[in-house]
This record gives C-alpha cells, sequence and structure tokens, in this order.
C-alpha cells in the first residue's frame, strides 16, 4: 500500500470540489452500513439486502427519537456532496413502503432543506422549496408495489420534477441557488437505490 506524502507530513491533501457525475448504486457496501459520503442528519439510513435490488439504502427507523436542543428537522434525511452545485440533474429509484420519500438539492436549511421532489405511497407528489409548495398533483393508478425512478432537474431558475421518466412539475424559482444534495423519508422504511447526480447543462 502506498501512503500519500502529506498523511506522512501530517499535512492535509489540498482541497478538492466534490467530483461530478456521483453514482451510488451500494453494490461494494456490505449489509448494515452507512455509505461513505453520505451523512445522515436525523433518522439512520443503512444498506439493506433486497432479493431483486441487490444491496440498496433503507430509512430504518420507525420513530422519532429523543430531540437535542429544539432541533425542528423536518424528517429524516441524508446530505451527500458539494455547498457549491448548482446546476444539477439529481436522480434515485425508489420503493416507497409507507408516508413519503423525497429527493432534493441546493440545500440550504438544516430544518428546511432545499428544493424538494416528494412522492408519497398513494402517489400524490410536491415540488417544494423548503416548506413552501411550489407545486402538485397526483399520479393516478400509482402502484405502491413496484420501484419507481424519480428524477430533479434544476438549471437556473427552472426547477423540473420527473416521476419514471415523465415530466410531472416544471417551475421558475428564483431563491436556492447552491447547495448539497439530499435524500430524505418519512419513519418508514422506504427504500433507495441507483442514485446519481450529473450536471444538467
Amino acid at each position: 500500500m502506498t501512503v500519500s506524502p502529506s498523511i506522512l507530513s501530517g499535512v492535509p491533501p489540498p482541497e478538492k470540489p466534490f467530483p461530478l457525475p456521483y453514482e451510488e448504486n451500494f453494490e461494494s457496501c456490505r449489509a448494515g452500513e452507512t455509505p461513505r459520503y453520505l451523512s445522515d442528519q436525523k433518522g439512520t439510513f443503512e444498506t439493506v439486502s433486497h432479493p431483486v435490488k441487490g444491496l440498496c439504502l433503507a430509512q430504518i427507523l420507525p420513530a422519532q427519537g429523543i430531540v437535542w436542543m429544539n432541533a425542528k428537522l423536518l424528517k429524516p434525511y441524508s446530505l451527500f456532496g458539494d455547498s457549491k452545485w448548482q446546476d444539477c440533474k439529481i436522480e434515485s429509484d425508489v420503493f416507497i413502503a409507507g408516508g413519503d420519500v423525497e429527493i432534493g438539492g441546493r440545500y440550504a436549511h438544516r430544518e428546511k432543506l432545499g428544493y424538494r421532489w416528494i412522492l408519497a405511497n398513494n402517489g400524490n407528489w410536491r415540488l417544494n422549496w423548503q416548506t413552501n409548495t411550489l407545486a402538485s398533483g397526483e399520479l393516478p393508478g400509482f402502484d405502491n408495489k413496484e420501484w419507481h425512478k424519480l428524477c430533479l432537474e434544476m438549471k437556473g431558475d427552472m426547477i423540473c420534477g420527473y416521476v419514471d421518466g415523465k415530466k410531472l412539475a416544471e417551475v421558475t424559482s428564483q431563491t436556492g441557488t447552491n447547495g448539497m444534495a439530499f435524500i430524505a423519508s418519512t419513519y418508514d422504511r422506504n427504500l433507495f437505490d441507483n442514485i446519481r447526480v450529473g450536471e444538467n447543462k
């Protein structure tokens, strides 16, 4: 094994931007792990084995625990990426066992998040900026027994949300300009797989 000279000298390596594209299918993890680069802020996201998908990510806590110092975080969520990310396309396969799941970007506030593309177990969807709903609707005949693909596109002030390749929301918003990506879930054993973030040029 080669040891970096900066480690031997005690000097940290130079700062670099978080690389794009970012992709994670969790197959290099072991079950029960928190994947590298994901930082849970509430709830707990761990890798689990799925009979079809292989290893994927689950929110495993069934209820909120003790809340410290009046922290009013909206729901379990995990951050990743770079605070300088701006024009991005964020994608994830999801299985919604209950409640709802979301993917998001341009994270700006620990208690309110950023742009949030939310899909519920009953097929209802919302595109939010933090706690403000910018667009909402319902998917008729939604099958909550199947996996679905979420996609959130951000380019300048144009924000779009897709489910299974179909564009459901397109709004203009100049509120959030940059920030990390995140996933979020209610206190249900909801699943995420094949998370990807790429530049949206």
